[in-house]
Order: C-alpha cells, then structure tokens, then sequence
C-alpha cells in the first residue's frame, strides 16, 4: 500500500504481517512411540523385502551349511539326531560330551561373525531406506563388513552385561541351596534362597531393562561412527524417555516372529529330512530374522529425527513494529 497523504519521507508503510500458515498447517515430526516403531518396521520391510529375503536366506543357508559341516566332521554324519544324547539316541560318552560342545561352541561363533556383519548392513540399510534414500542393499552390506569388529565387541558387551547380571543371582542362589544341603538349615543359606527366589522378578526387569537401554548400539555404530563402547552410552542416552514404546513393538514383534519361524521349522521337519529342516530353518530367518533388526534401526532413526522441547512448537510470531508518530 503507499504511504498516506502527507506522511514525511521514508515514512514506512502500514505493517503487513509475513505471510506464513497458520499453526494449524505446521506438521510435526513424527514421534517415536510404539504405533509408529511398529508400523515403520512393517513398512521398511514391505517394501524392501526381496533383498532383505535374499540376504537372511543366504546367511540362514551359510550358517545351516556350517552347522551342517561341523556335525559331519564332529560325528561323521551330516546331521545330529537326539541331541546331547548322541547320534541315533545312543547313550552318551564323554568324548560325545566334548564333540557336544565343541559342535556348539562353533555354531555360535560362526553365527556371532557373520551374523555381526549381516546386522550392521542390514541396519544401515533400514534406516537409510526408512528416511527415502535410495541405497542398494549391498552398498549397506559392505558397510556392514567394514564396522563388524565394533558390531561384535558391542554384542559381547550386551551380553557379558545381562548375562551377568542372571549368572550373579544364580550364583548367589546356588551357594544358598549349597549351604542348606551342607549345613542344615542355617540363617545365611536361607536368606540367599529367600532372597534370590523373592529378587527373580526384579532380575527380570532388570535384564529387560538393559537390553533396551543397549539396544541402539548398532544403529550408533553404523550411522554415527561410534566404536563398541561408545556406542552403548549413545544407546542409553537415546533410549531415555522411549523404553517403554520400545518394549512393547520388541514384545509384539517377537511375538510374531516366534509364531510364524516356528510354524515354518515345524512344517519343513515333518519329513524327518535334514537337508529339508535347512533350506526351511533358512526360509523361517530370511522371513522373520530381519525384523528386530528393522525394529532397532526404525526406532533409532525416529528418536533422534524427535522433535525437542527447545525446537517444537515453533516460536510465537514477533509483535508489529510500533510506527513514529506523524
């Protein structure tokens, strides 16, 4: 508008407001709580399934062909049946024990290695894909390989953690037991059983507990650069405030994946053929096992993309300018 009749030069012109929406047209960031962790992990797997299929069924075949392998050269059969037992239900003998735990001290080690790997990748992959970008899965796959050491140190660490904390309580409540069965009952060994009976539950929350507040290492690792201890103090500083949307998707999701795993393991071991129960333990992973992960890597990438108190809602629109008197 020009200035009115008479205004003095430089006079400035009436005060127009900036044209901006009005708040009601501001659209927050999405939130992280359990509706949309949950429907993010559905979403990112939806839509990238064949690849993620593709990479859990080729780790499910490498990782069943090792176990495979291993038996054989163990037992000298290609597949164990019966368990600790022995091979054919035969009764055990000591060299059966050790074969026993050797057999699973290398299935562990070599699903910790390779599945470390497949874990970073597949992280890496989630959350990229999960804010739009358009990355091949194999660029995250190579990504994956070159953090699997901060991946595998990370892992241990969760796993020293809440598998210290259930050894310690059962080691208290065994030196109880011990102490009524050697001495009678006494006042100290039946305080530990007492106690470590009563503690169970609070064991199981604090395990719980634990995990989720851990459990952003690899998103840390893979996006930020973190090495494996750093990675859990940025896994617990990011969870704070979010656990509890956190456990309930890991509950449901883990919930689903034990239902739909185990009627895929259970169908392909009805004909009692090994090579059969593989090829389906593998179809039940390359289904279900990237889930948790997608899960982790969703909720990571909805946390810190959370708006912060200093940042939302947006500030209030500025007063108008007071004019100098005519």
């Amino acid at each position: 508008m020009p200035p009115p009749a008479g205004a003095p030069a430089g006079y400035p012109p009436p005060y127009a407001p900036p044209t901006v929406p009005p708040y009601g047209a501001y659209a927050p960031p999405v939130r992280a709580d359990f509706s949309t962790i949950f429907s993010g992990t559905f979403r990112v797997w939806t839509e990238n399934f064949p690849p993620l299929f593709a990479v859990y069924l080729v780790l499910g075949l490498l990782v069943g062909g090792l176990s495979v392998a291993a038996a054989f050269a163990i037992y000298g059969v290609p597949y164990v049946a019966g368990g600790f037992l022995g091979v054919g239900g035969t009764t055990p003998s000591l060299s059966d024990a050790a074969a026993y735990v050797a057999y699973q001290v290398a299935i562990v080690l070599i699903a910790w290695v390779v599945g470390s790997a497949v874990l970073g990748g597949v992280t890496d992959f989630a959350i990229r894909r999960h804010r739009g970008e358009a990355v091949p899965i194999m660029a995250s796959m190579s990504r994956g390989f070159s953090r699997v050491l901060s991946i595998m140190g990370a892992n241990l660490l969760v796993t020293v953690i809440t598998s210290g904390v259930v050894l310690l309580w059962g080691v208290l409540l065994a030196v109880g037991a011990l102490a009524l069965v050697a001495g009678g009952v006494s006042a100290g060994g039946l305080a530990l059983v007492c106690g470590g009976l009563v503690a169970l539950p609070f064991v199981f929350v604090l395990v719980i507990y634990l995990w989720l507040a851990l459990s952003l290492y690899a998103p840390t690792i893979m996006i930020e650069g973190k090495h494996a201890v750093d990675s859990l103090g940025r896994s617990w500083a990011l969870t704070r405030g979010h656990k509890w949307s956190l456990l309930g998707a890991v509950l449901v999701v883990g919930i689903l994946v034990v239902v739909v795993d185990g009627v895929i393991v259970f169908m392909g071991s009805i004909g009692g053929n090994w090579a059969v129960e593989v090829v389906a333990t593998a179809i039940g992973a390359a289904v279900t096992a990237s889930w948790i992960p997608i899960l982790v890597a969703v909720a990571y990438d909805l946390i810190v993309r959370s708006p912060q108190p200093s940042m939302w809602p947006p500030a209030m629109m500025p007063p108008p300018p007071a004019y100098p008197p005519r």
